[in-house]
């Protein structure tokens, strides 16, 4: 009882931790923060969680590339046959390398009979002939105006 003093008791030193003297800095909070945040996990989780985020976004990433060069190439392409187009250099044979050839032709026919090529028609096919199903479909015409001809100009 010597460490008492008449009224007051001396705090544990558990007490002495919940209940600071003086308010926290701000470094302060945010260490303990820190400390809180590590040892329930909610960083870890909070990490795993970006580095997924990251590598949607790398994907996407690689894919808009792809998209870029794609799209680069087809310009350049495009570039040169409309150069071709507007000077056309006669062949040997007489005809102008701007003509329609048997080639596009055959590459277009081998496009044409891939899957995906044929999967994407589909669908293109579907969505257009769903957009006009929204009107009633046509009645067919009672069966007396179809069963007796009458004559070809009405009678006055």
């Amino acid at each position: 009882m010597e460490d008492q003093v008449a009224g007051s008791e001396v705090p544990h030193e558990e007490e002495k931790e919940q209940a600071p003297s003086r308010p926290l800095t701000l470094a302060q909070r945010g260490k303990q923060i820190a400390r809180e945040a590590v040892l329930s996990g909610t960083l870890e989780t909070g990490l795993e969680g970006l580095s997924g985020f990251l590598a949607t976004v790398s994907s996407g990433i690689r894919q808009a590339e792809e998209v870029v060069a794609v799209l680069s190439d087809l310009l350049a392409k495009l570039r040169q046959q409309l150069e071709e187009a507007e000077n056309p250099a006669v062949e040997p044979n007489g005809t102008s390398s701007g003509s329609l050839s048997a080639m596009p032709l055959k590459l277009l026919w081998s496009l044409i009979k891939t899957q995906e090529f044929q999967q994407l028609a589909v669908k293109m096919l579907v969505k257009l002939l769903q957009e006009g199903s929204s009107a009633p479909a046509p009645q067919p015409p009672p069966p007396a105006a179809i069963s007796a001809p009458g004559p070809p100009f009405p009678a006055s």
